[in-house]
């Protein structure tokens, strides 16, 4: 039996870098699709599931089943050593893709807009 916090923290690292990509493959699509915005931004957090959970079958990436081994209460579970455990992966992926959403949205508006308030210096 493992350490669950040391687990779970593990889960969270490994899945952080799944979830940028998965980011970046939706504001991919959303840019070339709907450039104007019109959709509903609940069809690009659908995307965002959508997108976790093929890349997390496509590549076998299980990370809920080791999450799962090291809580006692399911530690001799199995449920979700197969596919199962690839989809709740790839959900958790998709759903930490929103908040790398909205954190590089707030960091890219922060940068502009230190950007705006910066002089432009035309020595020449």
């Amino acid at each position: 039996m493992e350490d669950v916090t040391g687990v779970f923290v593990a889960f969270l690292l490994a899945a952080g870098p799944l979830a940028l990509l998965v980011t970046k493959a939706v504001d991919t699509v959303r840019n070339l699709v709907d450039a104007a915005g019109a959709m509903p931004k609940f069809v690009w957090n659908l995307a965002a599931f959508v997108f976790g959970v093929v890349l997390c079958l496509g590549w076998g990436y299980n990370l809920v089943s080791t999450l799962a081994h090291s809580i006692p209460a399911l530690s001799q579970n199995t449920a979700f050593d197969g596919v199962w455990g690839q989809v709740l992966t790839g959900m958790a992926v998709g759903a930490m893709a929103g908040f790398w959403h909205e954190k590089l949205d707030e960091w890219s508006s922060t940068a502009s807009a230190a950007r705006a308030a910066t002089p432009v210096n035309n020595q020449g």
